[in-house]
């Protein structure tokens, strides 16, 4: 035997070899898991709680844009760029201002009627354009609303090219002298006459320049038996200031206490109407005139975090506006700018819609909290995103995340920061493993940061059965889609039940027999991709109310198609088939 044979035959010096081959490895995954997951315990400093589901948010809440109708001669309805980014985007929802050309006179042409807008094109065009984005649009006439019941009917009766959503009244009515009590009364008149032309409208109001409480509460007084959802604005510098950091990041605090003040005032005031009343942020920026911090790093941080205020407090937000803020609208207001060149502000919003790069945040909010300084988060469920801001100039963070309900599986690490182009999308940085419900990662200054949890991922937490007391909450005034909270596994269980929208419409749901994410469409859907339920996953659909669907296998209303009257529980059975609806028309009968 040779003297190495005899050397490794001795066991203490087998141990020691073996022990030179472990303790390596057993330091590099030491290194590895400190680098990269936190194990879950005490000292985590963000938790995600997953077993307390906060609200179910509306379709619309996420994604909200106004059109501006301003950048001619390239606007939304002829500019193939803008209307690619707000398709990008994930655009749901749009606000459009329309008159008569001659006020009074509805033979007149329709035409946009902001200040300055190009009104080359007709007011028909600017809905058609909105909706072939698969956005639902909401219409006003703020100048001469006077004119509404007409509009109405010109859209929903006359054309056939229904409008679901409205405002009444003159638009920021504190700002142009009218108080409360004959806004309130004239908004009544408006109101019963658009409900009599078509009484399945929303009608909103009182679209406040700034948030009111005297004002609100009057108008709840007053109009609180009628209207359908409360809108007010927001600009957090009013018109151009410069105020401080510190003071701009309590302004975005301040949406989500004013929103839930505005929703006790509804209780209070209103209670037999406290569960259908909803509430939208109809404008909200820095400020209306344009801004010194407009285009850095830091208007992505703040407007995300404005985003999850709303969101927090049950609300709609619509951001001013698409071109001319979200976009550039000549390219020159950015050195070496273009058309069209997206903003801070873009993906600020993309932050939570995902851009088409990854999955938008879902539709129900849970419980997130953070012990760490200048660092906000917000969680979703169905589907489960993290967003994450630290709001500090200059300290980078460490967050060691707890996620209660959730065991172990794999996250995307999605970032937009200061090393990031200002003008360019989120950038995937890596993907990180849920080990005992925790990991941890680098959160640097001025930075947003999305985290998308793999389905596959494991949960510890059932859902709940109907009726247990632990069902979310739902947002006031809900309309649409309802869904059910599903289990962290794909597959649903017999006891995710409760998964019926709500109101008329056209019901798709991802399983048969009406089971899975349900989502209810009014209008035209160009592209399931920009939709809850996805594209290329319905399974069974569902006629609520007077209304005719027409489905699509492909994009753009292309391909085969199926005409459906009448309730289906399994798509298997029409020409589209199962799992492969990619677009939809909605007629009303």
């Amino acid at each position: 035997m040779h003297n190495r044979e005899r050397f490794y035959k001795r066991p203490i010096f087998r141990l020691l070899a073996l022990m030179i081959v472990i303790i390596p490895l057993i330091i590099l995954v030491v290194i590895r898991v400190s680098a990269s997951a936190f194990l879950g315990g005490s000292d985590a400093n963000i938790t995600i709680d997953y077993t307390h589901q906060i609200r179910t948010l509306d379709p619309l809440a996420v994604g909200g844009v106004d059109e501006s109708a301003y950048g001619a001669p390239n606007v939304l309805i002829n500019d193939p760029l803008q209307q690619q980014r707000l398709r990008t985007l994930g655009t749901r929802y749009m606000r459009i201002n329309l008159r008569y050309a001659i006020a009074g006179n509805p033979r007149s042409p329709l035409i946009c009627g902001a200040h300055g807008c190009d009104t080359r094109w007709s007011g028909d065009a600017w809905v058609n354009a909105i909706k072939a984005l698969g956005a639902e649009p909401v219409l006003e006439d703020p100048v001469n609303p006077g004119d509404l019941p007409a509009l109405v009917k010109h859209f929903n009766k006359d054309t056939h090219n229904y409008v679901k959503r409205w405002l009444g009244g003159i638009n920021e009515p504190n700002m142009h002298g009218q108080n409360g009590t004959t806004y309130s009364q004239n908004f009544n008149v408006t109101y019963d006459a658009m409900k009599a032309v078509d009484p399945t409208i929303l009608i909103g109001g009182p679209t406040l320049a700034w948030y009111d409480p005297g004002f609100l509460q009057t108008f709840l007084k007053i109009s609180g038996s009628r209207v359908d959802f409360l809108d007010f604005h927001g600009y957090a510098q009013g018109a151009t200031q410069q105020l401080s950091y510190p003071a701009l990041f309590a302004k975005t605090a301040q949406y989500e206490t004013d929103i839930n003040n505005l929703y006790r005032y509804v209780r209070e005031i209103v209670p037999q109407r406290a569960s259908s009343i909803e509430i939208e942020v109809g404008e909200w920026d820095l400020d209306s005139d344009g801004h010194l911090l407009e285009y850095t790093q830091f208007t992505n941080v703040w407007g995300a975090s404005t985003i999850g205020h709303i969101l927090r407090a049950g609300a709609i937000d619509l951001v001013y506006a698409d071109k001319g803020n979200l976009l550039l609208k000549m390219g020159t207001e950015l050195p070496g700018g273009s058309l069209d060149q997206t903003t801070p502000m873009y993906h600020a919003l993309g932050m939570y819609t995902g851009e088409n790069l990854f999955r938008r945040f879902g539709t129900v909010m849970v419980q997130a909290t953070s012990t760490l300084p200048n660092v906000e988060v917000y969680a979703s469920d169905n589907d489960k995103n993290i967003v994450v801001i630290n709001t500090s100039a200059t300290a980078t963070q460490t967050g060691k995340f707890q996620l209660q309900g959730l065991s172990t599986g794999t996250v995307a690490q999605w970032r937009k920061d200061q090393s990031i182009a200002l003008t360019a999308a989120p950038r995937l940085l890596n993907t990180l493993t849920i080990n005992n419900g925790g990991f941890s990662a680098t959160l640097p200054p001025f930075s947003v940061t999305t985290f998308v949890i793999d389905p596959n991922s494991s949960s510890s937490f059932t859902v709940p059965p109907q009726g247990s007391g632990s069902t979310p909450t739902v947002l006031a005034g809900t309309a649409v889609a309802q869904t059910a909270i599903p289990p962290a596994s794909p597959t649903p269980t017999t006891s995710a039940t409760g998964n019926a929208c709500v109101g008329d419409g056209v019901y798709v749901y991802r399983d048969s027999n009406y089971r899975g994410v349900c989502e209810n469409f009014t209008t035209d859907i160009p592209d399931f991709a920009q939709t809850t339920v996805g594209n290329d996953v319905a399974s069974s659909i569902r006629i609520v109310g007077p209304y005719t669907a027409i489905l699509y296998k492909d994009s753009q209303y292309r391909n085969t198609s199926s005409t459906v009257t009448a309730n289906v529980p399994n798509l298997s059975t029409l020409a589209v088939g199962t799992d492969a609806l990619t677009s939809l028309r909605v007629q009303r009968r």
